[in-house]
Parts: structure tokens; C-alpha cells; sequence
């Protein structure tokens, strides 16, 4: 979905991701998603909660969703920059 979505492939892939989310006790079970979610999707796997940061687009019912701010300083956007520029220095360093 990332990838269809935004284009590239996420520097943190969904075995990565699932493995980080089922180490959170109050996470019972993480599955697959398409790139938006509804309150159809959430009944259809007796999902309580939907999780998401700011940016959410996510059409869901206000009971059922919790939106996080985003953390200052931290855009996964700059870091692939940062990383993109030291490899270019590295390569390239003239």
C-alpha cells in the first residue's frame, strides 16, 4: 500500500512494524490494512481502536479513533533526505 500510495518502499517494512506493534501489552493482534480505513473494515475485524497520527484520513467513527500529534523534529520525509545526502557525500565527496 506505501508503495502504491506514496511511491516508495517504507523504510520500515510490515513484519518490522507488526513485530514494534505487537510488543505494545494493550495490542492484541495486527493485521494487514488497505491504505484507508472505515468503520466497515474496523467491524469486519472486531477492531476496537484505530491508532493514527495527525495526517489521518482515515473515514472512522470519533469513538473509535485516537489521533496522536505528530513528535517536533521527527519526519521520516528528512531522514530519507538525511541519508540520501550522506551516501552522496560518500560517493561523491567533491
Amino acid at each position: 500500500e506505501v508503495i502504491k500510495v506514496k511511491g516508495y518502499t517504507p523504510e520500515i517494512p510490515f513484519h518490522g512494524r507488526r513485530e514494534i506493534l505487537e510488543a505494545i501489552r494493550y495490542v492484541d493482534e495486527v493485521i494487514p490494512a488497505p491504505w484507508l480505513i472505515n468503520n466497515d473494515f474496523l467491524s469486519q475485524h472486531n477492531i476496537d481502536l484505530l491508532v493514527h497520527g495527525e495526517d489521518n484520513s482515515n473515514k472512522v467513527d470519533g469513538d473509535k479513533l485516537m489521533i496522536l500529534p505528530r513528535t517536533t523534529g521527527i519526519s521520516s520525509t528528512i531522514m530519507r533526505a538525511r541519508v540520501l545526502k550522506a551516501v552522496a557525500g560518500f560517493i561523491n565527496p567533491n
